[in-house]
């Protein structure tokens, strides 16, 4: 399963990074792609996790998430 975050308040790599190491940490979380410049992270799940779970551990790493797809 796949889901893409769209976040806001990613400026550079090392909030690319921020946000790539937080999702990851996630139990569930295979793979993330973080594009900087569309301002979103593709997520790869190899078990189920929540859209609040996604959102909260990018909150917690500063940014904020505007949608979930």
């Amino acid at each position: 399963m796949n889901k893409i975050l769209k976040i806001e308040g990613m400026s550079c790599e090392n909030c690319a990074a921020a946000v790539e190491k937080a999702l990851l940490s996630l139990p569930g979380v295979a793979e993330v792609k973080v594009d900087l410049a569309a301002g979103n992270a593709a997520v790869m799940l190899q078990d189920l996790v929540g859209d609040k779970a996604l959102m909260l551990v990018v909150e917690e790493a500063g940014f904020e998430v505007v949608g979930v797809e």
